[in-house]
């Protein structure tokens, strides 16, 4: 299948949720297994600047013109029933021969969530979008960076246009080290994880070109993610990356702080 075979050219932690959707839906999957138990959809928790650097093939901002539910061929990268969404592209923020500025594009999902499946996006609505290339189409899933560009701080906004792409080659967000615990959101679990290659074991994360990202402390917590709403990895004139310093991350961190101390 087209999804396989990306998948093992790809990076594990993007292809978790779309494989699970194939292994839900094939005939010797696990949810025919009886010894298996349910299976829901399963996700990385990864800064933004992971998916501009790493994670995404594609990165923008569009508006939902339509959508619906269709069943895909077998030669797409989705196996099953699916969601496509069309998008008419506003800002390109990472660039690929599939889509351009102004045009009219469709990002295809499955259409579960619990085969992490992003069904709840509405007509009319305007979205940042990271997704990936796989089979010549366009695909998103509940592992990949999605969110109502309402709703994007302004720090994420400012960082798109520059700090998130220019630092790709010079700074690595590295993972505080966890026994893996999910945590659940709805009907999605999502577990802290580190990108292929990328891991606190691998790295030296007092290494001066790496700055160090706990998902756990603020998803523990019950807060907003400092670094995700109001920083990003960036290298310093003296020649070190560090989270980048402003008044909303500072105010973030030391509520964070606080509460840790409570």
């Amino acid at each position: 299948m087209e999804i396989m075979s990306q998948c093992q050219r790809s990076v594990s932690w993007y292809c978790a949720g779309l494989l699970l959707g194939v292994v839900l839906l094939s005939p010797h999957g696990w949810a025919d297994h009886p010894s298996m138990p349910a299976v829901g959809c399963s996700c990385p928790i990864n800064h933004p600047q992971d998916h501009i650097c790493h994670i995404a093939d594609v990165v923008f901002r569009g508006v939902i013109l339509w959508k619906e539910r269709t069943e895909t061929k077998n030669n797409s990268a989705l196996i099953g029933s699916s969601l496509t969404y069309s998008m008419l592209t506003d800002k390109i923020y990472k660039r690929h021969p599939k889509i351009r500025k102004g045009r009219e594009i469709l990002v295809k999902t499955l259409d579960s969530s619990t085969k992490c499946g992003v069904t709840n996006l509405r007509v009319n609505e305007e979205y940042l979008i990271s997704g990936n290339v796989m089979g010549g189409e366009i695909v998103i899933s509940l592992c990949n960076f999605i969110r109502p560009w309402k709703k994007v701080t302004s720090m994420q906004k400012s960082a798109l246009k520059s700090e998130y792409e220019e630092n790709c080659e010079t700074c690595t967000v590295v993972q505080k080290h966890h026994n893996r615990q999910a945590r659940s959101t709805n009907d999605s679990i999502f577990i802290p994880i580190e990108p292929e290659n990328v891991t606190a074991d691998s790295l030296d994360t007092t290494s001066s070109m790496t700055c160090t990202y706990d998902p756990h402390d603020s998803a523990l917590l019950e807060m907003e993610d400092c670094e995700v709403e109001y920083s990003a990895c960036i290298l310093y004139r003296h020649g070190s990356c560090r989270w980048q310093i402003n008044r909303k991350y500072e105010k973030c961190v030391a509520k964070r702080h606080a509460n840790q101390k409570a």
